[in-house]
């Protein structure tokens, strides 16, 4: 696939993203400072982005690797972009 390497570096910033998301309200708390709801909340969020990111980078080159196997159920590569963006034709 040509541009599994861009995949692997949106998931590297996803991963990094949602980590430092984490280690920000870890050390907030180590501070001193409360958790308030809001915070609960934007945190949550920006880990469940990272982690979306990361899933829908990895996801097409994940199912490139089943495409022999897959090739007499009529699953191509021209139907796995559209399909993993979801996207459609």
């Amino acid at each position: 696939m040509d541009a599994s390497g861009y995949l692997y570096t949106i998931a590297t910033v996803g991963m990094t993203f949602a980590g430092l998301s984490v280690l920000t309200m870890i050390l907030r708390q180590i501070l001193g400072g409360r958790m308030t709801k809001w915070d609960s909340w934007v945190t949550r969020t920006w880990i469940q982005l990272g982690f979306m990111t990361t899933f829908g980078s990895i996801l097409p080159p994940l199912l490139m690797l089943l495409e022999p196997r897959c090739r007499s159920l009529g699953v191509f590569q021209a139907a796995l972009w559209p399909s993993c963006s979801g996207a459609g034709r």
